[in-house]
């Protein structure tokens, strides 16, 4: 495109009242959405970037630039939320009047987080990590035209996958996603998420950082060691002591045939509580219960589990 343009060379342009104002050949055109309806977009620049002229389209999508030689003439247009169009506008005809442009939106992604995860196992001295990501991502020309979402940390790219709700993304960063997997080497990376739509073009990157991993969690104090307690049970523990803000939650799960369900979840809890009681009655079974230490950045670290068994 530049080597067209220079090609072109200069016209003088600024008096309109010119004798040789019959040398000027305006182009005339409008703006409009992709897709059907092929709405009209305004605000949009449109320019012949060789002759210094520039316009913005109107609520119609219209636009107008004046002052151009009656010769084939390169108009571009240049907005935030599209791909750049490029027309090349020929010397006369009825094309000098309806230069139409039909723009790609270009896919946003309106909000994404990075967190850990830190889960305290049995045996003794064993755990599991991993980093959850997520982005919540639109296309204006509608999610049909959304090709993939990404996220880029290092040399690590990771695919995220639609999830039941339109336009909610997600994927997990571990051991299979990357072998060997420390959480802890990720502290402080770049984490790029982009999206692609069906024409190729890309979202402008959003950064997120991952601010830690959640270390210090809860010993379990009662019930542990399979014992026998009632329908409500007082949970105890020793509570975490973390030099950053955080909060604490319960989690009872439920057993049978080897088979878990969540049974009750507490709500969040001031940093230094260190007791709740199970806030709906439990039926005959067994259960373990763990504690999470949850960061005001959504990390999480979790205690290593304990059971027990509700009695008649």
């Amino acid at each position: 495109m530049l080597a067209m343009c220079s090609c072109l060379g200069d016209a003088p342009r600024d008096n309109p009242l010119d004798p040789q104002s019959g040398r000027f050949a305006p182009v005339y055109g409008h703006v409009m959405s992709l897709f059907p309806p092929h709405r009209p977009l305004e605000g949009v620049q449109v320019a012949a970037p060789c002759f210094g002229i520039l316009d913005s389209t109107d609520s119609s999508g219209a636009f107008s630039l004046l002052y151009l030689p009656p010769e084939s003439v390169v108009v571009v247009t240049a907005g935030t939320a599209f791909a750049p169009c490029t027309l090349v506008v020929p010397p006369s005809g009825p094309s000098r009047n309806t230069a139409e442009f039909y723009l790609n939106a270009l896919p946003v992604i309106f909000q994404a987080s990075v967190t850990s995860a830190h889960e305290e196992t049995w045996p003794s001295g064993s755990y599991e990590e991993w980093i959850s990501l997520t982005a919540r991502v639109d296309d204006p020309d509608g999610m049909g035209d959304l090709d993939s979402v990404w996220c880029t940390v290092g040399s690590d790219v990771v695919v995220l996958d639609q999830g039941s709700v339109p336009g909610n993304f997600s994927a997990i960063l571990n051991e299979t996603t990357r072998f060997p997997f420390n959480a802890e080497d990720f502290v402080g990376k770049e984490f790029l998420f982009q999206a692609m739509d069906g024409q190729g073009a890309t979202s402008t990157p959003k950064t997120q950082l991952l601010v830690r991993v959640v270390w210090e969690v809860a010993t379990l104090l009662s019930p542990t060691g399979l014992e026998e307690v009632g329908r409500t049970p007082l949970l105890q523990w020793v509570p975490p002591v973390p030099a950053y803000p955080s909060a604490l939650r319960v989690i009872v799960v439920r057993i049978d045939s080897g088979v878990q369900t969540t049974a009750w979840e507490s709500p969040l809890y001031p940093a230094l509580t260190d007791s709740a009681r199970v806030g709906t009655s439990l039926s005959v079974g067994t259960y373990y219960w763990a504690l999470y230490t949850i960061d005001s950045f959504g990390n999480s670290g979790r205690s290593r589990e304990a059971a027990f068994k509700v009695v008649p």
